[in-house]
């Protein structure tokens, strides 16, 4: 829907009316005049809740509240005033429906109440709300007041069907996850011969971020905690899942492809550029472990992207399998090998995927035994919040990863990169990612102490808001990246040629 659709051209301004400054309300202040208003506004709501946004105009508005134009200014500022009102009092009718839904007899449990929730909050009328957001982003100075506010709505009612007992800093923390997966919407976009699956979150600021899990990790796991961050910010955000895993489409399920997986970062980038309200000069691409990897090579394809950050990137694969082999037992080697000469073989004849576990112990056979790598599960799956999150994939998958070189792209890498190591990652090697980093024109390098994991996990807030600064300046100008959330404290050291945060 575009904007143009809402038309004021006619407000119904006669004659006598040029003097009458918009906003003048003589219905102001009259308790009479306040019940008259709500009745017309009402009588506007469900309009716009049969009918959506498209084509609103002051004269529709008009024929739904069975009175005339100039009434209608009478009682509200303009039609933009009534529109937002109308939203305001549709939105909290969602919210009611909610709580009313979340209240019954048979809502005993806190997972009942919230399936309860979820599908009063996410049906038919939230398409509206859905319009309401694409005229956020087409024109938020002018429509911005529809977007103001609607966290400080949402809020109390979620907050009331939450246990009793629980404290204050997690009811809010549970609540504000709610509003957050509210404001992101499913689409999908096409990648080689199938379709790939991809959360949009819609920004503010016209600025895109583009995110991927890793090699086999899935859009939730891998990217909600970084992703609420940057759309916090402002960021539009699109994260997808590469084909064959999560929600997108493709089959065998759970076999990867290095060149699928770059093909799929192409076509996740032309759909970012496509995406309302998001200007196509303010792209930025983020991935971690092998697809922060992918980053450098996506980067060094695309010339036009504003900004990149690999966040602790496999960049090095036989390096990688020389450190990685440390932490494994010989024989389980061999027979994850053997077991990847076998899927390989089994696949050219149409056999099912052997698939084996992301991580495990050492003996075990398993595409990652050190012990950073192990902490995955809690890093990004805490209390297991991503059950459908498959934690496998074909054997004959992880074979190519041991002679993948990513890192040799980045001399070609033309846009400001920022390279996140951890000193003590075991599983990606932090060698190899800085001397890619360095070698990146506009490179820079941010060290910080932990393990593969330590941005999920205990240095996650410094290195969010290390990447956000990274995003403004470079998305948004410098002086948007010259004052962080919080101050970062993180150990940057800038490599050869390279450009500050």
């Amino acid at each position: 829907m575009q904007a143009s659709e809402i038309r004021e051209d006619d407000c119904g301004k006669g004659p006598g009316d040029a003097a009458r400054p918009v906003g003048y309300r003589r219905s102001a202040g009259s308790a009479r005049g306040e019940v008259r208003r709500r009745e017309l506004l009402d009588r506007v709501v469900d309009d716009l809740a049969v009918n959506g946004l498209v084509d609103f105009s002051l004269r529709r508005a008009a024929r739904a509240a069975r009175t005339t134009h100039k009434v209608l200014l009478y009682y509200f500022d303009s039609v933009d005033d009534l529109l937002t009102q109308a939203i305001h009092q549709l939105r909290e009718r969602r919210v009611e429906s909610g709580l009313a839904a979340a209240a019954g007899p048979d809502r005993r449990t806190l997972a009942d109440r919230v399936r309860a929730v979820w599908l009063a909050l996410t049906g038919e009328r939230s398409r509206v709300l859905d319009q309401a957001i694409g005229l956020m982003m087409y024109d938020p100075q002018r429509y911005g007041e529809l977007g103001r506010g609607a966290s400080r709505e949402y809020l109390p009612g979620l907050l009331s069907i939450l246990p009793p007992d629980w404290s204050d800093r997690r009811k809010v923390e549970v609540a504000a996850w709610f509003t957050f997966f509210m404001s992101r919407k499913m689409i999908r976009f096409a990648s080689g011969d199938t379709e790939c699956a991809a959360w949009h979150y819609p920004g503010t600021n016209g600025a895109c971020v583009i995110m991927a899990g890793g090699f086999a990790v899935t859009k939730e796991p891998g990217t909600d905690r970084f992703a609420s961050r940057f759309h916090d910010a402002g960021f539009s955000v699109l994260a997808f899942d590469y084909r064959r895993i999560g929600d997108s489409g493709g089959r065998p399920r759970q076999v990867l492809s290095i060149r699928d997986q770059l093909a799929d970062w192409e076509a996740a980038i032309a759909r970012a550029a496509t995406l309302p309200g998001v200007d196509p000069a303010h792209l930025a691409i983020w991935g971690f472990s092998v697809s922060g990897g992918h980053i450098l090579r996506v980067a060094a394809r695309n010339p036009r992207l504003a900004a990149a950050i690999a966040q602790t990137p496999n960049v090095d694969g036989p390096a990688t399998t020389r450190n990685a082999a440390r932490y494994q037992k010989p024989f389980a080697l061999l027979r994850l090998t053997g077991r990847g000469v076998l899927d390989a073989l089994g696949g050219l004849v149409g056999r099912p995927p052997l698939l084996v576990p992301l991580a495990g112990a050492p003996g075990t056979v398993a595409v990652v035994t050190t012990p950073d790598g192990r902490e995955g599960a809690e890093a990004l799956n805490p209390g297991n919040r991503y059950p459908q999150w498959r934690q496998a994939v074909a054997a004959r998958s992880v074979l190519p990863l041991g002679f993948y070189r990513p890192g040799r792209a980045a001399r070609r890498v033309r846009c400001p990169l920022l390279v996140v190591v951890c000193d003590d990652d075991r599983s990606a090697p932090p060698a190899p990612a800085i001397r890619a980093a360095r070698r990146a024109p506009h490179g820079k390098v941010v060290r910080i102490p932990g393990g593969h994991y330590a941005p999920f996990l205990a240095s996650h807030e410094r290195v969010v808001d290390t990447e956000l600064v990274f995003l403004r300046k470079h998305l948004l100008g410098a002086d948007h990246g010259a004052v962080p959330s919080r101050p970062p404290r993180g150990h940057p050291v800038s490599g050869r040629r390279s450009s500050p945060a």
